[in-house]
């Protein structure tokens, strides 16, 4: 018997009775969508829950911090730099340095946190431009101003708030405002230490820089939104010009000195203590505040942050927060698997039941089969093969009410009912169904059928023919 013959014998037998036939598919379609949308909705919980965390900062940036009191563990200098960037799955890493300074625009005045940053670095951490360019690495006093810094310039004693962005609760987006000026053109910004002046007093030195780009608004990045970048070699050229226009090397009373903070704490280079700045950091051994490792891919993060750790470091990434919560929907996930596969055994029973009772329908047709000379892998074949367009049907409707199902999730179910909030204008799906959820359950079904009739296909191929033949 050809193969085409036995599909074409299963086809018959499967359309000769019609009524236990949609019934059996019945319960495939059942157990086949309790799976699907189940784990469907197992997906949406996880792609949200990463939504959501990402809306905190990126999953694939390591925040490093110096490990307080323990005078073994390595210090945030250029050395531990160059080693973490020689790890394995890591792309570049950013060293941080800040001092708060004041910004005079004219008559306006701000306050701002300068950020020294390896210029070369930052595209690799998806900081993009608004407009213009990134310094250049030559120690000019050239700067990239976060989005909200121009809208905080203000006259002293006349403070206004002027928001860089506003917050529509009702669709919950975020829209970005125009900036104030063009901080490109404006050639009257200066700098200077921020220390306090009275009305009247004169005011400290000021530094011209020349801001050649703004960074584009990114909500969570609250540090780069509203500070101002540096390059690294032009930070440390200013700060040196900052303490010596304080008389911080002098070591001769007056001034109050610029305040660098790093990760031991803040370190004030002031006259009176008649220490510098750096030399304060090569007593801290802390040349930087912190560091910021980005890796390749989310999944080697926790490898990489583990390491970092084992190295005697403190190292923070929102894959921690990510992880905890995949915990926590573990349980959540086994009980939506299983009831789906409660459901698929119930309609493997039926597909059983289903084909015992078709042998003891066609006793007399298995001997009449067997008599003129059909072959027992031929018998055999032909119940499997029934079994399994039963399951492959089945799973086929399955599979397509699912989607239809998932669509009316998407549509008219709340998200926050599984406590996805929308925060920020991200949109979170119910269910969401992958090309290989759809693949596996055809897949996963059909073996279910031939699995379901393996049973009634053997004991139909051992029937003895002539009993079979006297079978009414």
């Amino acid at each position: 018997m050809r193969f085409f013959d036995i599909i074409r014998f299963a086809v018959r037998n499967f359309f000769r009775r019609k009524a236990r036939s949609l019934l059996t598919i019945l319960g495939v379609v059942i157990g086949t969508m309790s799976v699907v949308i189940m784990l469907s909705i197992s997906e949406a919980l996880d792609v949200g829950t990463v939504k959501q965390i990402e809306q905190w900062g990126s999953l694939t940036e390591i925040s490093v911090y110096s490990s307080w009191g323990d005078d073994f563990a390595p210090k945030l200098t250029d050395d531990l730099v160059a080693r973490i960037n020689a790890m394995e799955n890591v792309v570049a890493v950013m060293p941080i340095r800040s001092m708060f300074i004041r910004l005079t625009k004219g008559r306006m005045e701000t306050w701002a946190q300068l950020i020294s940053v390896d210029t070369s670095a930052l595209p690799h951490f998806g900081q993009e431009l608004e407009m213009g360019r990134f310094m250049e690495q030559d120690g000019s006093y050239e700067v990239v101003m976060g989005y909200e810094l121009p809208f905080n310039f203000n006259n002293p004693g006349r403070w206004e708030y002027n928001p860089a962005y506003d917050y529509d609760w009702e669709n919950q987006t975020y829209t970005v405002n125009p900036l104030p000026f063009d901080p490109i053109e404006a050639t009257n910004i200066r700098l200077m230490p921020n220390v306090y002046t009275e009305p009247g007093e004169p005011r400290p030195r000021q530094f011209r820089i020349q801001t050649v780009g703004v960074l584009q608004w990114q909500m969570n990045n609250w540090q780069f939104n509203s500070g101002i970048l540096m390059d690294s070699a032009a930070f440390d050229k200013l700060e040196k010009e900052l303490n010596k226009a304080q008389g911080g090397g002098s070591g001769s009373g007056g001034g109050m000195g610029v305040s660098v903070m790093y990760s031991s704490g803040p370190v004030r280079a002031s006259v009176s203590s008649g220490m510098s700045s750096s030399q304060s950091r090569d007593q801290e051994q802390d040349k930087y505040e912190n560091l910021t490792v980005k890796v390749n891919d989310m999944n080697n993060v926790m490898d990489v942050q583990n390491e970092l750790q084992e190295w005697g470091l403190q190292a923070w990434s929102n894959m921690d927060s990510l992880e905890r919560t995949r915990e926590q929907f573990a349980f959540i996930q086994m009980i939506l698997g299983g009831i789906g596969l409660v459901a698929f055994l119930v309609a493997a029973l039926g597909i059983a039941n289903t084909m015992i009772m078709s042998t003891y329908e066609r006793t007399r047709e298995i001997g009449v089969m067997k008599v003129m000379g059909c072959k027992l892998g031929n018998i055999l074949s032909m119940f499997l093969c029934e079994s399994a367009i039963i399951g492959l049907f089945g799973g086929a409707l399955g599979v397509g009410l699912s989607l239809a199902a998932s669509y009316v999730l998407n549509t008219f179910v709340d998200a926050s009912f599984f406590g996805l909030s929308s925060f920020g204008g991200a949109q979170y799906d119910l269910s969401i169904i992958p090309i290989w959820l759809i693949g596996a359950s055809l897949v996963f079904s059909t073996a279910v059928g031939v699995l379901s009739g393996l049973y009634p296909s053997v004991r139909a191929m051992r029937l003895s023919a002539l009993e079979a033949i006297k079978n009414e």
